[in-house]
């Protein structure tokens, strides 16, 4: 993949990240975190220097689940990529940035 391609999707992934993390209310976020903490996805634990905070945390299987998931994602895209070795990186680049634009209207 040439350091153009990679840069392209390095921005693309970035530019999502803030539509990806979507307000919600202190209620919602609560209960979210109990439904996941019952399926033994996050761990809830006091903050050791503020006994009123509550660290949440993502459970070490659930946590390997992920990066597992990422990591397929990660080949998936890797081998489309390399399927289509005539792909021009600048309309890569050039799409990305109009899938970024697109998306963004979708942020909240």
């Amino acid at each position: 993949m040439t350091d153009l391609l990679r840069s392209a999707l390095q921005r693309y992934t970035d530019a999502l990240a803030p539509a990806l993390s979507q307000t919600v209310s202190r209620a919602a976020a609560t209960e979210l975190v109990e439904r996941l903490e019952e399926k033994g996805i996050v761990l809830r634990e006091h903050d050791s220097a503020d006994r009123r905070q509550i660290r949440v945390r993502m459970d070490d299987r659930a946590a390997a689940t992920v990066r597992a998931a990422l990591d397929q994602r990660r080949t998936d895209l890797r081998r489309a990529l390399d399927s289509c070795p005539d792909l021009d990186p600048l309309v890569l680049a050039q799409f990305l940035r109009a899938l970024i634009q697109q998306t963004k209207g979708h942020e909240q």
